[in-house]
Formats: structure tokens, sequence, C-alpha cells
């Protein structure tokens, strides 16, 4: 997917384009219950995915600064949250 993007600018639309593909297909009863009654699952799936794209997000962050895109002075940990 990334592979085509023409920038850093436009990897990080296209990961998040993706995401939101990826919510609109959950049913959101389903995320309810997850929180309501499997408080334990439910942060397994936050904390999976706080972590799951963390390099990718770093990366894509680091080339963008690289290529002055993006100023060199961000805190890469807050842009990335």
């Amino acid at each position: 997917m990334l592979q085509n993007a023409v920038n850093p600018v436009e990897e990080i639309f296209l990961v998040l384009q993706q995401g939101i593909k990826e919510l609109r297909q959950l049913n959101p009863a389903y995320l309810a219950d997850l929180q309501q009654h499997y408080p334990e699952v439910w942060q397994l799936v936050v904390e999976h995915l706080n972590t799951y794209n963390y390099h990718l997000d770093l990366d894509i962050l680091n080339r963008g600064i690289l290529q002055g895109y993006f100023r060199k002075d961000i805190n890469l940990q807050l842009v990335r949250r």
C-alpha cells in the first residue's frame, strides 16, 4: 500500500485511510460488548493498537523529517500518538 506513496505525508494519509476502512467494517456493538463485558480483552486490544504500527509510524515520521516535509524539532513520540 505504501509503495505507491509519493512522500511521507501521503503515506500517513494512506495508513489513516486503511485504519478508517477497517474500523468501518467492525460492528459497533462488538466493540461496546468488549468494553463492557470483557475489559481485560478490551485493554489488550487497545495496547495492540497502540503498538501495532509503532515502528512504521516512526519510520514514516523520520523520513518525513529527513526529506523536509516535517519540522526537525517535532516530538516524535507525541506526534505518533
